[in-house]
């Protein structure tokens, strides 16, 4: 079988609703029963296709999931990460068809209510007692339990795996890019998607973590470090000062992924979250070669920059495209940020805009220069900057301009900032479990993601040829 029929194979396989062989014969006095996939895995950020089959009309089944996840914690003295159990649980009243698809069917009541093909994982809350069976600890096991009224029926098991087929990953510090690439084993001329990191700066693990995200969907795909915040694991030779960093970064990399044979450069998409985000708008305006861009809590304006103390009058920018700073808006009082005074980031920015209009009209991104399709992802209780209003000012001013490319927004209200990853990761990753703006964003997450799944496949084709 040829890489592109395998790779075809396997995602028509994790993405489908029904498989025949999950439907075992019912009888008139079966008991509910859980239908997994044969294989008894998941690729992570598929949607969870798991039925509940033999249900009788009107009653009441009960499904709970447990898994161990890592958390991670910021003290005061650093972070800390402990592993910790977590469960969701759902409810359904049966129907004539006798199945229920977790994935489909809006539970009647539970840690998560509408229909979701992830709302079995990103709802999950701490778990104060688990059960023996998901002791292990291991964090790709799912332990699934289903109960009619209050008894057991039926128990399963789902594995997470990262990938349905091999991934090949080379970590990168040539020619001025660094990073990790990450691509499907055997691809040849596959679509290529360049992921950038938000201002916590690009290490090894997280690189890898990132790209692997687009190259588990059959994309060649580049996690480029473009700012080295010193961290352990940084690679070396990248800026440690985020001042006037270069567009032409962008296409040093595009150039590199040129002389690979598994990229195909005419296709390639940029992909950036927070920081990030505020790079790819910035590359959507001033280069003509992306074929799309994804901006995850973006920016519409740039921003000063910070790493080195400023020379008198000077204000440190961000980005510079050759020889030319570009515009910036200066930072008002960020340090209170750090001094305990309960001033948040997007206080800052918000602020800091509104001081400064003239440096915020300089500092505005010229979106609707771009020829590329945007998808634009933002949260309006992000308490770093002010994504959700700036991803409607992006999308009203590709509206005003008569732009004809292809815009897709998606604004969530009570979300925060953290909505950039596969959609898996339960509420406690964002918050307290009761937390409405961690339950948002956790859910947030798994939405963005299906959007950034599909907007990816429509605007650059087979992942393989």
């Amino acid at each position: 079988m040829s890489y592109s029929s395998l790779l075809l194979a396997v995602f028509a396989l994790s993405w489908s609703s029904t498989c025949g062989a999950w439907q075992p014969a019912r009888t008139a006095n079966s008991s509910p029963r859980l239908a997994v996939p044969d294989s008894g895995w998941i690729i992570t950020g598929d949607p969870v296709a798991v039925r509940i089959l033999d249900v009788a009309p009107r009653d009441t089944v009960t499904l709970i999931a447990r898994r161990w996840v890592l958390l991670s914690r910021w003290s005061g003295d650093g972070w800390t990460t402990d592993t910790v159990a977590v469960q969701s649980r759902a409810r359904w009243v049966g129907r004539a068809t006798g199945s229920i698809a977790i994935d489909r069917d809006a539970p009647i009541d539970g840690t998560w209510r509408e229909s979701s093909p992830w709302g079995v994982l990103w709802s999950m809350r701490r778990d104060s007692q688990p059960d023996a069976a998901s002791r292990t600890r291991s964090r790709s096991r799912i332990a699934l339990t289903l109960l009619r009224g209050s008894r057991v029926v039926d128990t399963a098991t789902l594995r997470l795996r990262s990938s349905a087929v091999p991934l090949d990953t080379t970590v990168v510090l040539r020619d001025g890019v660094a990073g990790a690439f990450v691509r499907p084993s055997g691809a040849r001329r596959v679509p290529t998607v360049i992921a950038l990191h938000g201002s916590e700066g690009g290490d090894t693990v997280t690189n890898k973590a990132m790209a692997t995200m687009f190259a588990a969907r059959g994309y060649a795909t580049l996690a480029l470090s473009y700012y080295n915040n010193q961290a352990p694991g940084a690679l070396p030779g990248v800026p440690v000062a985020f001042d006037s960093l270069p567009i032409g970064l962008l296409d040093r990399a595009r150039d590199w992924l040129g002389a690979r044979p598994e990229a195909d450069t005419s296709r390639t998409a940029l992909w950036g979250a927070s920081k990030g985000g505020e790079f790819v708008m910035v590359a959507a305006a001033r280069r003509r070669w992306p074929r799309a861009v994804v901006g995850c809590v973006p920016s519409d304006v740039m921003w000063a920059g910070y790493g080195r103390a400023p020379a008198p009058g000077e204000v440190l920018t961000s980005w510079s495209d050759g020889d030319r700073r570009l515009p910036a808006i200066p930072y008002d009082r960020y340090e209170e940020v750090f001094q305990d005074k309960g001033i948040t980031p997007r206080t800052v920015h918000d602020r800091s805009r509104a001081g400064a209009p003239d440096a915020a009209r300089a500092a505005r991104i010229p979106i609707e220069q771009t020829r590329a399709p945007l998808l634009l992802l933002g949260g309006d209780r992000d308490d770093v900057w002010a994504s959700g209003p700036m991803v409607a000012s992006i999308d009203s001013t590709m509206r005003a301009s008569g732009n004809r490319v292809d815009v897709e927004t998606a604004r969530y209200a009570d979300a925060g900032h953290a909505i950039c990853s596969r959609g898996i990761d339960p509420v406690p990753d964002y918050g307290a479990d009761d937390d409405p703006v961690a339950i948002a964003t956790a859910r947030a997450a798994a939405d963005a993601w299906r959007r950034t799944v599909a907007f990816l496949a429509r605007t650059l084709g087979p992942r393989a040829r």
